[in-house]
């Protein structure tokens, strides 16, 4: 079988042959993010995942899609994340959802917030979306799980790791939460990060198990050492 075809920087996919959800992966804003869109293609009911930038190009593809947005939903609590959920969510009414560690970020924008802990499982229409605790990059670092699409934010891109050096972040807390996420997926689980920081927007764990030193090294002590820890 040949590899998935990843090169493209962005994409929507809304075949109606195809199975699996309604997916869109858009390149927008200064700092080169990924903003999510899935939906459940019988209720198209949606769910974006980091919505910063492009608000306008996000609208566009609901409407492409004729499909409800149900969830804004936030990987972490950094400006370059949440900026665009308060008139994201003011225009479609979806609820918004983040890490109660990481909720001040939205709440003092004065927007009503829905408290994650991680281990939920959330319904977009028949659709549903796991919701996984991954802290490291910032105490409140949430992963996404659709099917095999894991949506890691700035936790894990796909040929490194998150900076760790911001407030809350930790390199001790980062190292865990990957020895657990190495465990937790299988290779055919798709990395779908927060920025476009990569030679390739998606990648798949297996591969990146093999090319990625955040997930490779096998000491802490090595991989502490990492010039990203203190890059992105």
């Amino acid at each position: 079988m040949a590899p998935p075809d990843f090169s493209d920087r962005e994409t929507v996919i809304d075949d109606p042959e195809r199975p699996g959800p309604l997916f869109a992966q858009l390149r927008l804003g200064p700092h080169e993010n990924f903003v999510y869109l899935v939906a459940d293609p019988e209720t198209r009911k949606a769910a974006c995942i980091d919505p910063a930038f492009g608000v306008d190009r996000i609208l566009s593809v609901l409407d492409r899609w004729d499909a409800d947005l149900a969830h804004i939903l936030h990987t972490h609590g950094h400006f370059d994340h949440v900026e665009g959920a308060p008139r994201l969510a003011e225009e479609t009414g979806a609820a918004v959802r983040i890490h109660e560690n990481d909720a001040d970020a939205l709440e003092d924008t004065g927007i009503t917030v829905t408290r994650l802990e991680g281990g939920e499982t959330l319904k977009t229409g028949g659709l549903p979306i796991e919701v996984h605790s991954t802290p490291g990059h910032t105490a409140g670092g949430l992963t996404y799980q659709v099917g095999h699409l894991l949506f890691t934010g700035d936790f894990l891109f796909c040929e490194t790791a998150g900076r760790c050096d911001f407030p809350t972040g930790s390199k001790e807390t980062m190292w865990a939460s990957l020895q657990w996420f190495k465990k937790a997926f299988t290779d055919d689980h798709v990395i779908c990060p927060g920025h476009d920081y990569g030679k390739t927007p998606r990648l798949r764990l297996g591969d990146a198990k093999k090319s990625n030193p955040a997930l490779s090294h096998k000491a802490y002590e090595e991989f502490e050492k990492e010039w990203f820890l203190k890059a992105y």
